[in-house]
This record gives structure tokens, C-alpha cells and sequence, in this order.
């Protein structure tokens, strides 16, 4: 097995790990708010199909993006849990708007000579971030594996900067093709300069758009999970809220998949 990740076509980022069982303890640092946020960061993620997920970003060191257009910030992940089978499979959409990300992750477990064996995807990446993704993962999963241990977790930030170097010099390396919603028109597609500009624009209103629904969706979330813990439960209401949060998850999935469109058209 490879001790590094690989990068794949569809700006994808692939990396496998053996992690010591039981294989529910591993899936739980995935699918379990407190034991995701323990070594990845901070998370609140509802485990089972269709639940929602969002995870808070800090600020990423200067020169970790392959561009100066980034300004780093405080940012919000949000997405849906579209594969959920414990303790083997978990994967949920990856969206924040402001840095013009709509990917998708997934991981898969499985158990092999008393050890579980983890493969870790994110695809649909900006290119000009698959270095740092990749490095990111590879780190992260490190600081998982020492809490599975019981051990001390590595220093991620002296980790991280020696794996960006490395993965820098394998994606140069990699043959595969990396497209992007924000490549430059002659690079991207086929698509005149406007008509470039005019799907990118309504991509980026697609993922503000989805931003607003899905806290609508947690907001109806929070206040099903009141009247059920209420010592008299209103039914009626309950009924109406999930009828409600039914209808906004389905848009979500409808703007994910309008997205995945634009972005066909823009490469």
C-alpha cells in the first residue's frame, strides 16, 4: 500500500490506510460529531442517509492555495449524507460557498487481517487547492489513527507543510486532467467569454442558494428535536416539520445535481 495518496481523473484525491480495529470504533470517528471533531475539526453531523452535516473551517496558513485570490477565513461546510451503511461506508457532500467548492466525500471500510482497511475520496476538488486537500487528508488521518491508538496526536501544522511540498511536486507529476469552475474560459471549455462567465456566476448563486436552504433545514431539524423531547408530544406538528424538512432536503439534492451540471458545461 501506498503510504502516499493518489490523485485521480475528476479532481479527485484518493489515499488508503490500515488503522487498527474494531472497525466500529473507526467508522465512529467519522460518523460521531464528537469523535470527528476530536481529529478533524469541528463538526455537527446527524448519522443516518439523508442527515445533515457541516463542519467549520479555521483559517488555512498563507501559501497553502495555489492562488492569491483566496483570502483565508472562517468558513462553513455544509452538506448531506447520501451513503450511509455502518460500519463500512459513509460519504455526504462537501459545499461552502465563498470558496466556490461543491465536491463530494466518501469512505470505505473494511475489514482485513485484524485491522481495518480505510480508503478516504474527496473528488470534485478545485485544482487549485488538491495539493493542500491532499495534504490535509493525509495529515488529518494521521492525528485519527494516534486517537485509535490512544496516542499523542502528531504536530499537524510541521506535518502538513513538509506533505503540501510533496504533493505539489506528485500532482505536477499525475497524469491526469484537472478542470475547474474558476480556469479561465480557453482552458475550461468551449464556451464563449460571457457565456463562461454567466454559467459561473449562476453556479456561484446555486451554491449561495444552497447555503440558505440548508440552514432553513437545520432550522426545522432543531425545532423537531424540541417538540420530541416536549413531555407532550404535538404529533400534528412533528408530522408537518418533517414534511417540511423532506421538501427542503429534496431541494438541496435538486441544487447538488444542477451544480454537478454547470460544472460538466464549464469543463
Amino acid at each position: 500500500m501506498n503510504s502516499k495518496g493518489e490523485f485521480l481523473p475528476s479532481n479527485t484525491f484518493r489515499i488508503e490506510r490500515l488503522v487498527p480495529g474494531p472497525i466500529e470504533l473507526v467508522f465512529d470517528h467519522f460518523a460521531k460529531s464528537e469523535l470527528f471533531s476530536k481529529w478533524l475539526m469541528k463538526c455537527s453531523i446527524q448519522p443516518e442517509l439523508g442527515g445533515l452535516i457541516t463542519l467549520q473551517v479555521d483559517p488555512v496558513p498563507p501559501g497553502t492555495h495555489d492562488t492569491d485570490q483566496i483570502e483565508p477565513h472562517v468558513c462553513w461546510i455544509r452538506g448531506l449524507i447520501n451513503e450511509f451503511d455502518p460500519p463500512h461506508v459513509l460519504a455526504f457532500s462537501w459545499n461552502e460557498s465563498s470558496y466556490n467548492a461543491a465536491t463530494h466525500f466518501k469512505i470505505e471500510l473494511a475489514e482485513r487481517d485484524g485491522q481495518v482497511h480505510l480508503v478516504l475520496t474527496h473528488s470534485h476538488l478545485n485544482p487549485e487547492v488538491m495539493a493542500a486537500v491532499a495534504a490535509g487528508w493525509h495529515t488529518h488521518l494521521e492525528s485519527m489513527i494516534a486517537l485509535v491508538k490512544g496516542e499523542e496526536i502528531p504536530d499537524f501544522t510541521k506535518t502538513f507543510e513538509r506533505l503540501l511540498a510533496e504533493y505539489r511536486v506528485i500532482l505536477a507529476g499525475a497524469s491526469v486532467v484537472v478542470v475547474t469552475a474558476t480556469a479561465t474560459p480557453a482552458v475550461a471549455s468551449d464556451l464563449s467569454s460571457d457565456a463562461y462567465k454567466a454559467v459561473s456566476t449562476h453556479r456561484q448563486e446555486l451554491l449561495i442558494k444552497y447555503d440558505s436552504v440548508w440552514k432553513d433545514a437545520d432550522h426545522l431539524q432543531s425545532d423537531i428535536n424540541i417538540l420530541e423531547r416536549a413531555n407532550e408530544r404535538d404529533e400534528k406538528s412533528i408530522d408537518i416539520l418533517y414534511r417540511d424538512l423532506k421538501e427542503k432536503k429534496d431541494s438541496l439534492r435538486k441544487i447538488e445535481l444542477d451544480i454537478r451540471d454547470l460544472d460538466k458545461v464549464l469543463s
